[in-house]
């Protein structure tokens, strides 16, 4: 499968002309997020420092006190990774972004054999440039080989052995969720200790890890506003981060803004849930008391776009800017400005998808025109017509994922295509913009 290479080059055909254009990581646009702390503030709050500390071990930078308030207080700081960073340190993220971008054929080689791998991850505590793969069963010389011939110039390579693969552990994850008893406040899949994270007690834990035969680890979640630690738990709300209903595990798509009146909404693939259903992220109910009111699914006839609609409720955790998109562990504010339409996505452009489970992946647009027919999880089927398919294979948890390019939204993931492979069909933007009866937001405020 032809993809982009170790660079952020790409070239997209508009309907008339051929526009060359560059994928510039999110630290060199001006950034519309708000710092930590202004340098005219004296000293920073305890917040303040506890965030810009954990953020700063995180990606393996120097953490002690002197120099994190010498960076919060000083005025070449630059914020736009979620923390305090040097010239020199942003000069290195950005340097990892490109990392994981050249990386995407090799991560999607683990998702796609996911009974067999736990889990693919960046070792951004050391530096960065050491990517590691869980297996369960050794790798064989064959697999071995292709993973390095996939590597990027400049990665090392660890292969790291575990207990559980990687679709044990998602199907574990939906288990519990699916278990109500428990009263689980949250939960997501730690490729790096191999186990299942849950919101409730050690108690709880235990009593999964039992049930379910995998590691279960208790974690806080979901009971107070988090900063962006993962896509798991991100506040601000954003697109690309989880969005689960009652009997789905999906991907947020895009906060989008109703037409008629001033409501911001989640969208997401209309699979995922029925009418009145409620949308939760990290344990918290994220939909107003009506659930979703929208739905592909419910309407007559055949649709262009697998997708669905619900009003959010107004919280702490739902602020601008609404135009950001959880890209990747070390992207976590990208900044959506443009849409792009059904009719200049043409077969041979770059798009990527930005799922729960399959994290950022960019392929090419392999057909257009696409008609399918989806299953929801209550016997419903739906038939569709007008979708694009790109070669990248989407997982289970990627269902309503965003799709785009650069700082473009190009459409919402609905489901993948049987006869390609299990490839990613989505609809195209302007397609579901129709059909839900909302814009997406592009800007900061959203209009709103």
């Amino acid at each position: 499968m032809a993809l982009i290479a170790k660079t952020y080059l790409g070239v997209r055909l508009g309907a008339a002309v051929a526009i060359l254009a560059v994928l510039i990581p999110q630290a060199v646009l001006p950034s519309s997020r708000i710092p930590f702390v202004s340098a005219s503030e004296a000293r920073p709050s305890a917040t303040e420092l506890r965030k810009a500390v954990e953020m700063r071990e995180a990606l393996g930078f120097p953490a002690d006190l002197p120099t994190v308030i010498e960076l919060l207080q000083g005025t070449d700081a630059n914020f736009d990774f979620g923390g305090p960073l040097s010239e020199g340190e942003s000069r290195l993220m950005q340097r990892r972004i490109e990392f994981e971008q050249a990386s995407t054929e090799l991560i999607s080689y683990v998702n796609e054999q996911h009974e067999r791998f736990g889990g693919v991850w960046f070792d951004h505590p050391n530096g960065g440039t050491r990517l590691l793969v869980a297996t369960t069963n050794g790798v064989g010389p064959k697999e071995l080989g292709r993973l390095r011939e996939l590597l990027p110039d400049g990665l090392d390579l660890t292969i790291v052995p575990v207990d559980v693969s990687l679709a044990t552990l998602r199907q574990s994850q939906e288990d519990a969720v699916g278990a109500d008893e428990f009263g689980l406040t949250g939960s997501y899949v730690d490729v790096t200790t191999n186990e299942l994270v849950v919101g409730g007690s050690a108690d709880v834990a235990e009593h999964l890890e039992r049930k379910l035969g995998v590691p279960v680890r208790a974690e806080r979640m979901g009971l107070v506003p988090v900063a962006c630690n993962t896509r798991a738990a991100c506040t601000p709300y954003r697109a690309a981060i989880h969005a689960n209903f009652p009997n789905q595990l999906c991907t947020w798509g895009f906060i989008a803004k109703t037409n008629l009146v001033a409501q911001l909404n989640i969208i997401t693939a209309g699979h995922c849930a029925t009418l009145g259903q409620a949308g939760t992220h990290n344990g918290v109910t994220v939909t107003s008391s009506a659930g979703v009111n929208r739905n592909t699914f419910d309407l007559l006839g055949t649709q262009r776009s697998d997708s669905l609609r619900g009003a959010l409720a107004s919280s702490p955790n739902l602020a601008p800017p609404y135009n950001l998109l959880y890209n990747s562990d070390t992207q976590k504010a990208l900044t959506l400005t443009s849409t792009e339409g059904y009719a200049t996505q043409v077969v041979g452009e770059t798009a990527c998808f930005v799922g729960k489970s399959s994290g950022n992946l960019c392929g090419q647009i392999s057909a257009t025109g696409i008609t399918g027919t989806a299953i929801r999880f209550n016997g419903t089927v739906k038939s569709f017509s007008h979708l694009i398919r790109m070669n990248r294979v989407a997982m289970d948890g990627d269902s309503g994922a965003p799709v785009r390019f650069g700082f473009t939204a190009l459409g919402v993931v609905g489901f993948s295509d049987p006869n390609a492979n299990g490839h990613a069909l989505y609809g195209a933007i302007d397609h579901v913009e129709a059909t839900m009866n909302v814009k997406t937001c592009i800007t900061s405020s959203c209009g709103m």
